[in-house]
C-alpha cells in the first residue's frame, strides 16, 4: 500500500473514532439524564456534525477501496 492509501485510512479510522466518541457520549447521557430542550438541541446538532463526520470517513474509505480496485 502507498503512504497516501495508509494516510486516508489513518484519517477515516480517526473520524470515525471521533463521531463514535460523539454518539456514544450521547447515548449515555440520553438514557441516563433528564435533559432540558437546551441540551437535546445541543445534541441534536452534535449528532448531526458526526454524521457529517461519517460521511468524510465514507469518502476516504472510497479513496482507499478505488486504490486497492486498481491493484486487484
Amino acid at each position: 500500500m502507498t503512504a497516501d492509501v495508509n494516510t486516508h485510512e489513518d484519517t477515516a479510522v480517526a473520524l470515525l473514532e471521533q463521531a463514535r466518541n460523539t454518539v456514544e457520549a450521547h447515548l449515555h447521557q440520553l438514557r441516563d439524564e433528564v435533559l432540558d430542550s437546551t441540551q437535546l438541541f445541543e445534541m441534536r446538532i452534535a449528532l448531526q456534525d458526526a454524521c457529517d463526520v461519517i460521511r468524510e470517513a465514507t469518502r476516504h474509505i472510497e479513496r482507499v477501496q478505488r486504490s486497492v480496485e486498481a491493484t486487484e
